[in-house]
């Protein structure tokens, strides 16, 4: 056929014109259809992501944010503080925490991680590099989600705008179920700033109108849409439900029963306790209408007031190891209870706990429990109250126990009068400061040995009234802790005994105080004149001057709206000699 047209030498030519023709025409028609994907999307100028970030959290009742501002995150401060979220800019963030990105988020590890152990909710939103330079050497670009895969309860990275909100949502719901912890976002930067920044940095300008060109600019221009496709997403960001774990009715029938059968009942409240739903109040007349002997650790201090003749603080060892009835509400058989050998053998040993793991800590080592119970701990106390009334405990142990409580008491007494040192006597001024405290007082404990033994000492008088490190035994909560617990309880005044080296790391935090006009006082060494270069007070205290004057001043400087440092010269004690976990 070819050859009768003559075409047999010319048709391969032909065949590669026709085929390129066809590709040709091919690719115009496919860009026809999608050519819309390519043009600039239709974002209002003022909008951003960090727009949707702020509007999600007011949803979820967020009242402050806690952050160093960095460059990645500064239209989330902006949209916050717009929608009446109060910013507080500190180097300690607490609650909903905004950090920028790289060395921002790699020094909230180690908060994380004390929140983990302490089982606190945190929402931690980190900055991040731009979703298109991610491993390509951008400014502060790192693997975020690796480094707090193992302190936090979950980790997400939203890649468009349309997933931030979803994202949070879910975080948060994370963050405060079960057992309750930290949680890490991570929002590059490119979907949190305005369209048109965003895309004057991505696309830039250039003359060249090359094939190669053209394509980049289209693939550039594909990619920023797809970051801000959906970008309406503002409806209302309703909280998702909080799961919260609860024990059979089998199980709190049984240990009734169990408590029936017995003599001496000890138990340990700790922090998981405080924990909603069941308020302070609700669990305290519980634990009254229980009327069993307790000890109240972590946050739980406080929560059966100063003088409750229940509440056993310096005779818990004993009690322990003579009890046939031990319930572990929230405590755990950790170094705290000597991995379980603080416990008696012979009783018999209930152990209530959100996290059935944490429950059974050591079991079979040191320890062996007779009912392990998987659910909040102040609901179960409360049911548990109220299958009990009428129960009567064994007068002459509970005597007993009280009589090596008084004792304990003596000699702390006995430690605050001696007056041999050239410095303070530690005991004595933290007698005279339990003596001074208002009723409204939150005491926040900041180091080691000093605070340790500020804990023997010093009484909250108040439900959630104590915040220490925790477990993790951080140094450096206290300023973070203060700039918290002043936000929350503005009418309280908040106390941070500090030990040195704790003081060393949030000294800077005076300068927050100042500024966010929330008036703390700590006692410390050494620090005086740093903070009244930061603005604040500063008060030295000897053995030379009179010190009870001078924690009566600190109080009125207080008063008067003004944070005060007390640098107080202590001497050297033996009173935790031998305290140290193996």
């Amino acid at each position: 056929m070819l050859e009768r047209f003559g075409l047999e030498e010319t048709w391969p030519g032909m065949k590669t014109a026709a085929t390129t023709l066809a590709t040709i025409i091919g690719a115009a028609l496919i860009y026809r259809k999608i050519r819309h994907y390519f043009k600039k999307a239709d974002v209002p100028e003022d909008f951003h992501g960090g727009t949707i970030v702020a509007h999600c959290l007011k949803q979820h009742d967020v009242h402050y944010m806690f952050t160093l501002i960095g460059g990645h995150i500064s239209p989330i401060i902006v949209a916050a503080e717009k929608m009446g979220i109060r910013v507080v800019d500190t180097r300690n963030e607490v609650g909903v925490a905004v950090v920028t990105a790289g060395p921002g988020v790699t020094n909230c590890v180690t908060a994380a991680k004390n929140a983990q152990l302490a089982e606190s909710p945190v929402l931690i939103i980190g900055g991040a590099a731009a979703t298109i330079l991610k491993g390509r050497g951008a400014l502060q670009d790192i693997d975020q989600m690796t480094l707090f895969s193992s302190v936090c309860k979950f980790t997400g990275s939203a890649s468009t705008v349309q997933e931030i909100a979803p994202l949070l949502q879910k975080a948060i719901q994370i963050s405060m179920s079960e057992i309750p912890g930290p949680v890490f976002v991570e929002l590059p930067v490119d979907i949190l700033y305005q369209y048109p920044v965003v895309a004057s940095q991505l696309l830039g300008t250039t003359n060249n109108k090359s094939v190669m060109s053209t394509l980049r600019e289209w693939y550039l221009q594909l990619h920023l849409n797809n970051l801000y496709s959906d970008w309406k997403m503002l409806e209302p960001f309703a909280p998702l439900p909080v799961f919260v774990p609860r024990h059979k009715k089998s199980q709190v029938l049984k240990a009734a029963r169990l408590l029936r059968e017995s003599k001496r009942p000890f138990i340990i409240i700790g922090s998981q306790a405080m924990l909603p739903p069941v308020s302070s109040t609700i669990l305290q007349a519980a634990l009254r209408d229980l009327n069993i002997p307790v000890s109240l650790g972590g946050m739980a201090r406080g929560l059966l007031g100063k003088d409750s003749a229940l509440q056993f603080r310096h005779s818990r060892k004993f009690a322990l190891k003579s009890a046939d009835l031990i319930i572990l509400a929230g405590a755990v058989c950790d170094f705290r209870l000597s991995y379980g050998r603080s416990l008696s053998s012979k009783a018999t040993i209930i152990s209530v706990n959100r996290d059935e793991a944490k429950a059974s800590l050591n079991a079979g080592i040191y320890w062996k429990p007779s009912m392990v119970i998987r659910g909040d701990v102040a609901c179960f106390l409360v049911e548990f109250s109220s299958l009990s009334a009428g129960y009567s405990y064994d007068i002459k142990w509970y005597t007993t126990i009280l009589e090596v409580e008084e004792k304990r008491c003596s000699e702390i007494t006995e430690a605050s009068m001696d007056d041999t040192s050239e410095y303070l006597n530690p005991i004595q001024l933290l007698t005279e400061l339990d003596k001074q405290l208002p009723a409204n007082s939150v005491i926040i404990g900041d180091g080691g040995d000093f605070v340790a033994t500020a804990s023997y000492v010093l009484q909250p008088s108040a439900p959630l009234s104590w915040l220490d490190p925790g477990p993790f035994g951080t140094l450096g909560v206290g300023g973070g802790f203060a700039i918290g617990a002043k936000l929350a309880r503005p009418e309280a005044m908040i106390w941070v005994i500090y030990g040195d080296g704790a003081c060393g790391y949030s000294i800077m935090e005076y300068d927050t105080f100042i500024r966010h006009d929330l008036p703390v006082i700590s006692v410390r060494t050494d620090y005086h004149t740093v903070a009244k270069g930061l603005g604040a007070e500063g008060l030295l205290l000897t053995k030379e001057n009179d010190w009870r004057n001078v924690l009566s001043k600190a109080v009125k400087i207080h008063r008067d709206g003004t944070s005060t440092l007390i640098n107080a010269l202590i001497s050297r004690s033996d009173f935790r000699q031998g305290s140290i976990s193996l």
